[in-house]
């Protein structure tokens, strides 16, 4: 299913026009003069660099270049891309040798000196072929490389000077060519198209024969897929492989390596073409394809262009006001489309059939791929297909399900929701290292597929150990509890974005109750305790209230009976509210609460202590509505 959904991707979007080249990054620009005379090095800046560097600074990766496919394994002993490779296998560079030790910089060079050996000797192979001028130029060019040491120590001079790396792309131009590079020229373009044609069709012919799982043709099955994917976390710089057989137990009816994933030439070409493009955001109907949240990777999708998806890949890595409002709009505006078509249809309809329907949906689906990678390979931690309104609404009412009151620094109190999925997985754990590597495929599906995907238990309890293990000051911070409102919400209980008065859960009274046997201690003994009641007792009273409740009640009475004695107010109002609280409990608390009940316990306690605040906010509102202009410099 991924690789054939990946696969339709290369083919609507072009991707597979020319299989012989394919658009990379290339840095560097070896240019060369009409007798093949060195000129110089040039740094290609890309599109984005340019439309960026204005504000601010980003690195640049290179201008995108078309550039042969490899036409065998790039790690292999000796091998070098045709036209275009690495500065380190076409430049004798030794500069950026000197920080490793002896050894280890000899085993370098000799490995250079290979691959090189092999980049210049094909490119004879093509001038000897083609006759090319900017060809035989290049040719000359790489016989001084060998001869002129003045040029050699030179060349590493320029390369060091610019700041490069033996790992940078480079390819080379010929300057009667006046600003283009070999690339674009058609006599090297039709050289290696052939060339690469009779390669692929050598490797087809000494491979096994099958149906294609993907196209359904019958043809050559490759035993080995060698288009790598770079850009996934965890994944070696060289690239990963998504589909890889390494042992024979993976094998069967006699096949060889990839052979038995039954997929053929062209569907390889096309899915790992489609996973580039995705990675580096590079097709043009998709401007934001790409989200990368700790260590896994997220390619999002759609059967057809939307510009809608790039706002729902916005909307889960940074969302703002202005999105979450655009993502509403749609859903409400969809939400009374198919009402209104329901309505009619129905009406037109079920005089003779009786039949009810919800009106025309829209086929298009979005889709989503979660990778992460150990080494060599691909991993693949989620994939989704949801409809594309669908994941529209759901996306909406991810947003409205994570609403929750904050303090913000002013003391002022306001309600939250627009959290980056990065915030929210941070929410679970100590530090983003210790995140699980499940959390941010379940956060994203749960965002994308609504209500009916209720999220694991692993990440509510996160969230309650980070509860019990953080310090007052820290523990209740908005995100972590807007993601356990949610939890709660998507496990059917009914709790509210601010305090609710009528809420009867035993576990959310709790929880209420504890934030007030705090606000008593403190109008009681104000700053002079070195830890108040939550942090001596949320843990006991947040798992198991009933071992504590006697004791801390009856100390909040001790502390009313001294409050009373220095304001009778204050006491009164104290003492009232305990008594409302404790008979909304009307039974005494449970023994031991569950996880889910810890998460009301928790969002109870969170709710109380913000409505303190805002009564606080609107007395010194009133205050200062109420003040001349003196008594507001001194509120």
């Amino acid at each position: 299913m991924i690789i054939s959904r990946l696969y339709e991707l290369a083919v609507r979007q072009h991707l597979l026009s020319d299989p012989a080249f394919k658009d990379e990054l290339v840095k560097y620009v070896i240019r060369i003069g009409s007798s093949g005379e060195y000129l110089g090095l040039m740094e290609l800046v890309g599109n984005q660099a340019k439309a960026e560097a204005s504000e601010k600074s980003i690195p640049n990766r290179g201008k995108e270049l078309a550039v042969p496919v490899p036409h065998g394994s790039p790690n292999a002993p000796g091998f070098a891309r045709f036209f275009a490779d690495t500065l380190a296998r076409v430049l004798p560079l030794v500069f950026d040798l000197v920080k490793l030790d002896e050894t280890k910089a000899t085993q370098e060079k000799q490995k250079r000196d290979r691959s090189r050996a092999t980049f210049w000797s094909q490119i004879g192979e093509a001038a000897l072929a083609t006759q090319d001028p900017a060809l035989n130029a290049l040719v000359q060019f790489g016989r001084l490389l060998v001869e002129d040491q003045s040029l050699v120590e030179r060349i590493n001079k320029n390369a060091e000077a610019l700041g490069a790396t033996g790992a940078d792309r480079c390819t080379l131009a010929w300057d009667d060519d006046q600003g283009t590079t070999i690339l674009d020229r058609e006599s090297v373009q039709q050289f290696y198209r052939g060339f690469y044609k009779n390669v692929a069709g050598l490797k087809m012919e000494a491979g096994p024969t099958g149906v294609c799982q993907i196209t359904g043709e019958v043809g050559p099955i490759p035993t080995t897929h060698p288009m790598k994917i770079q850009g996934v976390p965890g994944g070696l710089s060289t690239g990963v492989s998504l589909v890889s057989y390494d042992k024979d137990a993976f094998q069967s009816y006699g096949l060889d390596g990839t052979a038995n994933a039954g997929i053929g030439y062209e569907a390889v070409e096309g899915y790992t073409r489609a996973l580039t493009a995705l990675i580096q955001e590079r097709l043009p109907d998709y401007p934001r394809t790409c989200l990368r949240a700790g260590k896994v990777l997220f390619l999002i999708w759609s059967r057809e262009p939307d510009a809608v998806v790039s706002e729902i890949v916005e909307g889960i890595s940074e969302p703002t006001t202005e999105t979450v409002q655009t993502l509403r709009l749609k859903q409400r505006q969809a939400r009374e489309t198919r009402a209104g078509v329901a309505q009619a249809t129905t009406l037109l309809e079920s005089p003779h059939t009786g039949k009810t329907t919800t009106g025309p949906r829209s086929p298009n689906r979005l889709y989503c791929l979660s990778l992460s990678a150990n080494a060599a390979r691909a991993i693949v931690r989620d994939y989704l297909e949801v409809p594309l309104a669908d994941a529209t609404n759901n996306l909406a009412q991810w947003f409205e399900d994570l609403q929750i009151v904050q303090r913000e620094r002013n003391g002022a109190i306001s309600s939250a929701g627009h959290f980056p999925l990065a915030i929210l997985a941070a929410a679970t754990a100590a530090e983003t290292d210790k995140i699980g590597p499940e959390v941010y495929p379940n956060l994203f599906a749960a965002a994308l597929q609504g209500p009916r995907n209720a999220l694991p238990d692993s990440i509510l309890l996160g969230c309650l150990r980070r509860n019990r293990a953080e310090s007052n000051k820290i523990r209740f911070q908005a995100p972590r509890m807007a993601l356990i409102k949610l939890f709660l919400l998507r496990r059917d209980l009914n709790v509210s974005e601010s305090l609710d008065e009528t809420n009867r859960n035993p576990a959310y009274v709790c929880g209420r109750l504890m934030a007030l046997l705090e606000e008593i201690q403190f109008a009681a003994l104000g700053k002079d305790v070195n830890a108040n009641v939550g942090d001596k007792f949320y843990s006991a009273f947040s798992t198991t209230p009933s071992m504590v409740f006697a004791r801390l009640v009856d100390n909040a009475r001790k502390h009313l009976r001294k409050i009373r004695n220095d304001n009778a107010g204050t006491a009164v109002n104290l003492t009232r509210r305990l008594a409302d609280l404790l008979a909304l409990m009307q039974t005494p608390p449970p023994g031991v609460l569950s996880p889910i009940q810890q998460g009301a316990f928790a969002l109870g306690y969170y709710h109380q202590i913000h409505h303190k605040f805002e009564a606080i906010a609107a007395r010194k509102a009133e205050a200062l509505e109420l003040a001349t202009p003196e008594e507001v410099l001194n509120l």
